[in-house]
């Protein structure tokens, strides 16, 4: 995912949802989830106080 960020730097794309995914893996690598399956992020999620944003 870095690589990819990275890339999109250099070309100048706006990647503002890659940066937050690249966020919450981070986070979720760094809660010692490291060898377990990146599916298992949704309960970094759902354990969040971050009000998700809804469509109107």
């Amino acid at each position: 995912m870095r690589l990819a960020l990275e890339a999109a730097e250099i070309s100048g794309a706006r990647v503002d949802v890659a940066k937050l995914a690249a966020s919450l893996y981070t986070s979720y690598f760094e809660a010692g989830n490291g060898s377990k399956d990146f599916s298992g992020i949704i309960n970094l999620v759902r354990n969040s106080s971050v009000e998700p944003i809804r469509s109107k």
